[in-house]
């Protein structure tokens, strides 16, 4: 069931469209008409965006294998209640964490998600919900991939959830 995005999903997905490259345009387009149809099922911040194509433009970011856009944050603390252990197994309890957030297009160009990763955190659902945006240094485009390059664990083309 679509839901609309949340005030932080909403908030970073203005982050991740607010640098200013050919085809941002036609993504800040197909914003406002963005509704979530599905969610990570680690229980991370994770989201399948649709948009509705009928009356908004694809954007030529869409050729590309891999994210179009992605944002880290600053070192940020442990988020409650999350774990931390070292590759002995002991816990860390000082650890900073950098979240990338990746606005994922798909092959016609239309808006389909934002993936949220770090590399610290024991159990990835304690990535939940987005750091505010302005924990975020600024956005950067990805350099597009080959598809026999691309080597994240989401697809590259949205999953339909119904």
């Amino acid at each position: 069931m679509a839901r609309p995005l949340s005030e932080r999903e909403r908030e970073i997905l203005d982050l991740l469209l607010s640098l200013e490259v050919p085809g941002i345009a036609e993504l800040r387009e197909q914003a406002p008409t963005a509704q979530v149809v599905g969610m990570c099922e680690c229980g991370c911040a994770t989201i399948d965006l649709d948009v509705d194509r009928d009356v908004t433009p694809p954007s030529p970011l869409g050729r590309r294998y891999g994210p179009a856009v992605r944002a880290i944050t600053r070192p940020l603390p442990l988020p409650p209640n999350a774990k931390v252990t070292d590759v002995t197994g002991v816990e860390v309890k000082d650890a900073d964490v950098y979240f990338t957030v990746h606005l994922w297009v798909d092959e016609d160009g239309w808006l389909t998600g934002i993936e949220i990763s770090d590399l610290v955190l024991d159990n990835p659902g304690d990535a939940n919900p987005f750091p505010p945006a302005e924990d975020f240094y600024p956005p950067r485009l990805e350099e597009p991939r080959s598809r026999a390059r691309t080597g994240s664990s989401r697809r590259w083309l949205p999953r339909r959830r119904r």
